[in-house]
């Protein structure tokens, strides 16, 4: 099986992930340096035919692509038919004010429609843990993630105990628990305030 390289790094390329305990899952690489990491388990590394516009996506990052080679066990592309949904332009990012602990928490913003990373306007200020915690639960931040041991234990966690969670979001709100298992996100519509 030929390594993952960083030219095989493109916007729409797909790669199989070696789970723990068996099995497998598969993320695809978006414009702007995004990642959909999909909520599939296969137990043989065959993904023949599979459309991943079908495909409830776990979570989407954004990822410093080449930090993560080693995550990738093959580029799956040619044998699927990839995820050309419209991607989320909702997500948190972090506050220009601290909270009690010291660190920052987060704001919920959106992007403009196409993505702009430049433009970006704050829906609820300074996310509250009690208050907008379905916001917290229900999307990502919109940093960049780098380090494949802690994309693999979020995936490792979530295929093993059924629980979606950014540990980041523990260390920034430590009184928020992770959500229950088989928690449901909610849309943007359902926590307007």
């Amino acid at each position: 099986m030929p390594k993952i390289m960083k030219k095989h790094l493109v916007d729409g390329a797909v790669f199989s992930i070696k789970i723990e305990g068996g099995g497998y899952t598969a993320a695809q690489l978006r414009d702007d340096c995004q990642m959909d990491f999909f909520d599939i388990r296969n137990e043989s590394d065959d993904w023949e035919g599979i459309n991943f516009n079908n495909v409830d996506v776990l979570f989407c990052i954004v990822v410093a692509a080449h930090r993560l080679l080693k995550l990738f066990n093959r580029d799956i592309t040619t044998q699927v038919i990839v995820n050309m949904r419209p991607r989320i332009l909702l997500g948190l990012s972090y506050s220009s004010e601290k909270r009690h602990t010291g660190l920052p928490g987060f704001d919920f913003i959106e992007y403009d429609n196409p993505f702009n990373p430049n433009v970006k306007r704050v829906l609820i200020e300074k996310l509250d843990p009690v208050k907008n915690m379905d916001v917290l639960y229900s999307y990502e931040h919109l940093g960049m993630h780098g380090e494949p041991e802690k994309v693999m234990q979020r995936l490792n966690n979530y295929f093993v105990d059924g629980v979606n969670w950014d540990v980041q979001k523990s260390i920034l709100y430590p009184e928020l628990s992770p959500p229950p298992k088989g928690y449901e996100r909610v849309k943007y519509t359902d926590v307007h305030e």
